[in-house]
């Protein structure tokens, strides 16, 4: 009787609980997650004009629905970015994007010096993409310019 108890008091207040962790969850997709591939990659933008540092190239791979159908479903959007620039506002711009409204997540960091001082930045980078909400759809979205190749980075649209 003992166990049944102690088992049956770990799932008091699970219906609350579940509906507390459903509407976090859709704040947090609301809030740090975009909707459109052009809010990435404005948002990689405003950054490295932010730390001064020269993104060179982005790649796409191609994108992944994870948690199909429904409203809470997802496409996985992992990137292949370069970065030149001096080694302390690499180092900002990744503590940037750690700490960044929009989620990135960082599987990858590769550094390589070079003889003028410049460092090259290799990053891969996930992020998700939900579903537009209301009339998201047809909201301008700011373009920032990321460099004279922006427009080759073979962005999805």
């Amino acid at each position: 009787m003992t166990v049944a108890k102690a088992g049956a008091q770990t799932l008091e207040g699970l219906d609350e609980k579940l509906v507390q962790a459903t509407a976090d969850a859709d704040t947090f997709s609301e809030r740090r997650l975009p909707f459109a591939y052009s809010q990435v990659l404005a948002e990689l933008g405003r950054l490295q004009k932010k730390e001064g540092v020269k993104l060179t190239r982005v790649q796409y791979a191609e994108p992944v629905t994870v948690l199909e159908g429904g409203a809470g479903a997802l496409t996985e959007v992992r990137m292949d970015a370069s970065l030149s620039g001096d080694y302390r506002p690499l180092v900002e711009f990744i503590n940037g994007l750690e700490r960044n409204k929009t989620f990135f997540l960082i599987t990858g960091v590769t550094l390589t010096g070079q003889q003028s001082g410049t460092v090259s930045l290799r990053l891969r980078l996930t992020t998700y993409l939900r579903a537009p909400i209301g009339d998201e759809k047809t909201e301008k979205i700011a373009e920032t310019t990321v460099g004279a190749d922006a427009a080759s980075q073979g962005v999805p649209r």
